[in-house]
């Protein structure tokens, strides 16, 4: 058997690399005179090779590749250590242990998808979060520009006064105006 630690702390991701780990050292152990060594070396082999295959955009996968990397220093110095590498496995309880492996894996398997396209999601959710905020941005910078634009082609002079003029009241328009206006108003009406 493999000394696997499992602690309490461990991601999900984590713990399925693990888990799948030891099913693929259970199907290599479970072939014919294989070394418990050799069938860790060849496990760590397929882990290495599943990690390669992962989408790289998925925000999982590094964290899968990681978990892989220190699954693989950890069992590189294991299997140099340990005096158990050398063991072979019994012939009538390869079939047992074989049985065992392909279902670690592949509940490990269906986990660590479930989880990566939790990350899919994740990242397609983060992207269209990301749009959002830049379009958000985009119209905000067309705004701006709007309005700058806008206060170029306001109309500085025109022939509105700025300020209302006063109303001219009758004590206000000198002796000359008033004839002018009487004069005018009584040649309006003869006409």
């Amino acid at each position: 058997m493999t000394n696997v630690k499992i602690n309490v702390k461990q991601t999900t991701v984590e713990i399925n690399v693990k888990k799948m780990y030891v099913g693929f050292v259970y199907v290599y152990w479970s072939q014919d005179k294989m070394t418990l060594g050799r069938a860790k070396q060849k496990s760590l082999e397929q882990m290495r090779a599943y990690s390669n295959t992962i989408d790289k955009s998925n925000p999982v996968s590094n964290d899968v590749k990681s978990n892989v990397q220190n699954l693989s220093k950890s069992v590189s110095k294991q299997i140099m250590t340990s005096p158990s590498s050398e063991n072979v496995l019994d012939k009538k309880q390869s079939q047992k242990y074989r049985a065992f492996g392909e279902h670690q894996v592949a509940t490990a398997k269906r986990a660590l998808d479930a989880e990566l396209n939790r990350g899919v999601v994740q990242r397609n959710q983060n992207q269209n979060v990301a749009q959002i905020k830049n379009a958000a941005q985009k119209s905000k910078e067309q705004n701006m520009l709007a309005r700058q634009k806008s206060m170029q082609y306001k109309p500085t002079k025109t022939n509105v006064a700025e300020k209302p003029a006063q109303a001219t009241t009758l004590q206000r328009l000198d002796q000359k105006k008033l004839l002018e206006m009487f004069a005018y108003n009584k040649y309006q009406k003869a006409a």
